[in-house]
Formats: structure tokens, C-alpha cells, sequence
């Protein structure tokens, strides 16, 4: 029977694995970020809000002001736009965050209050496919903020749990002989 409740090397491995948790996210957000490096290559084009709305959703999370039971409510703005391209009229909204990127009312209602439905805004079209499309001004910086805090997170933990384990493993060794 292998004891492993209180053995150092448990932190190693939950360490390495909050590390590997945080290399994984960091990843996505690089693509997320090289996303945006791309997108902010295509062409501008004139567009007018036709809807808007903060979108709640529940996810799991701790220490927030917005809970409910066990899940922390997010939210985020749900804006539709239409443009045209080539004479063609398109309509597309904005994208729901992922896990890490949802927001807090705050940012959703500052959106909404920017993109009120008939007015104008600008947006970045694919023109490889016009129905790929980006509103401009969404302040993405704060969607990645949250993946940003959370890579630091897991990352400090994972490296503190992997430290923890390898002294105890040490210090074991030390007392054995």
C-alpha cells in the first residue's frame, strides 16, 4: 500500500501540475493576442449597432462580491452590428469570452453604454471571409487581463507547491539517516 497523503512528493506533482495548468492558458492567450495582431491588419469599415445587451453567465470561482452558491456570476456585453461590404450587407455580434476572459458588470454596461443600438462604430472585416468580423474599441486588453492574472496565479502557486515539495522531500531524506 503506498501512503501518499502527506508526502512531499504530492507538491511536486500538484505543483507541476498548476504550472502546466498556467503554460496551457498563457498559450491561448498568445494566440489570442497574435489574433489581434492579425485582425488589427484587416480592413476598416463604418457599421451600425443594431442590438445590445450584458449577457450573465456562471462559472466556478471563489472570492467574488457576485456569487451564488458556488458559481461566480460574469457578464458580458452581447452587441450585434451590421455592415456592408462589396454592396453586401453582413451582421455579426461580439464574441462570448472564454473561461478566463469573462468580465464583471462594470466593463459590460461601460460597452453597452459606448455601442447603443443605431449608433455608429467601426469594425475590422476578414477579406479573405467577410463574415469574420471585429468591433472596434471592445478594450480588449481587459479581456486578457484576466488570463494574465490567473498564468501569475497558478504559476506562483505551482512553483511554491513544487519548492514545498522538493524541501520536504529533502528534509525526509535528511531525517532518514
Amino acid at each position: 500500500m503506498v501512503r501518499t497523503r502527506g508526502h512531499p512528493f504530492f507538491g511536486v506533482v500538484l505543483g507541476t501540475f498548476f504550472i502546466a495548468v498556467a503554460v496551457f492558458v498563457n498559450s491561448q492567450a498568445s494566440r489570442e493576442e497574435e489574433r489581434h495582431a492579425a485582425l488589427s491588419k484587416w480592413p476598416q469599415r463604418p457599421a451600425t449597432i443594431v442590438g445590445a445587451e450584458v449577457v450573465r453567465f456562471e462559472r466556478q470561482g471563489s472570492g467574488s462580491r457576485n456569487r451564488v452558491g458556488s458559481k461566480k456570476i460574469m457578464a458580458y456585453p452581447r452587441i450585434i452590428y451590421r455592415y456592408e461590404l462589396e454592396g453586401r450587407a453582413y451582421t455579426n455580434e461580439t464574441q462570448k469570452p472564454n473561461f478566463f476572459q469573462g468580465q464583471g458588470f462594470d466593463y459590460a454596461y461601460r460597452m453597452l453604454g459606448r455601442f447603443q443600438p443605431g449608433s455608429k462604430a467601426q469594425v475590422r472585416v476578414n477579406p479573405a471571409n467577410p463574415y469574420e468580423s471585429e468591433l472596434e474599441g471592445l478594450e480588449r486588453e481587459e479581456m486578457v487581463k484576466g488570463e494574465k492574472k490567473f498564468v501569475l496565479l497558478a504559476a506562483c502557486f505551482g512553483s511554491g507547491f513544487v519548492i514545498a515539495g522538493f524541501i520536504g522531500t529533502i528534509r525526509r531524506r535528511a531525517r532518514r539517516r
